[in-house]
């Protein structure tokens, strides 16, 4: 069993907080790496296991609807009726749960333990003036900064390092939330898609994580039919995420994964 397995977890719903862009179908690939006082104390052969779990990362938006896919999680964002369905791929389920149109920061975090629900605060957006070219589009430098109150357990602090493509700004200007840190509260501010983020967490469940998120492919292709549909075969889980995920752990509960066979 591996202990404390959460900080996985946390990413893979919180990435489902993802909106879609406004006016164009967008596909975008992201390489996550998380570090974390947790993940330290993993063997290596496991942070293997961690990081083939979380990777790749593919975003797909039509301005409507949005779709976060990792080999084990996949998370839909149904913006029209505020719904968001996490899919559980190994376990052939998934669950749907309400999002709050006037808090979309507050979206339920499945495996995130005290953080499902929390709320940024005191936050900040700073251009730095720094540019630089990621896959064909200049970006610019944004340092996002803020507080999290949490329904329970210590309040934290989260610093966003991000490098935006302006020229995607069209095509997030309907973007309703940010991913981890920002948690929505700055997207208004923010003048396009990240292309890199590196966050730093602190305080909490959380505190001394930190996590990169690297893009390693872009499509403004139309998306193929059905890329928003629950896949076939799949049945609803009564429980809700939570019973989905096992609790601040990871199918197993509050003690971390089980490996296949345990």
């Amino acid at each position: 069993m591996i202990k404390r397995f959460a900080p996985a977890v946390l990413a893979a719903g919180v990435l489902g907080a993802i909106a879609a862009p406004a006016h164009a179908d967008l596909k975008v690939t992201w390489h996550m790496t998380i570090d974390s006082p947790q993940m330290r104390n993993v063997p290596e052969q496991y942070r293997g296991m961690a990081d083939s779990f979380m990777n790749p990362m593919t975003i797909y938006s039509d301005g409507k609807h949005s779709r976060t896919d990792t080999p084990m999680i996949g998370t839909i964002i149904d913006k029209p009726n505020n719904k968001m369905i996490m899919i559980m791929k190994m376990m052939k389920t998934y669950s749907v749960s309400t999002i709050d149109p006037a808090h979309p920061g507050g979206m339920p975090m499945p495996g995130a333990g005290g953080m499902a629900g929390a709320q940024p605060a005191d936050v900040t957006v700073t251009d730095t003036g720094k540019t630089k070219t990621i896959i064909g589009h200049k970006c610019h430098e944004l340092i996002v900064t803020g507080k999290i109150a949490q329904q329970q357990g210590p309040n934290m602090t989260f610093k966003d390092d991000m490098w935006v493509a302006s020229d995607l700004a069209s095509m997030t200007s309907g973007m309703g939330s940010m991913p981890f840190g920002s948690f929505g509260s700055a997207s208004s501010k923010i003048d396009g898609f990240p292309l890199e983020m590196a966050i730093a967490l602190t305080g909490g469940q959380a505190d001394g994580t930190n996590v990169t998120m690297t893009t390693t492919d872009i499509s403004t292709d139309p998306l193929p039919a059905g890329t928003f549909d629950i896949p076939a075969g799949y049945t609803k889980s009564e429980g809700g995420m939570g019973g989905m995920m096992g609790g601040p752990g990871m199918m197993g509960g509050p003690g971390g994964m089980h490996r296949p066979g345990q």
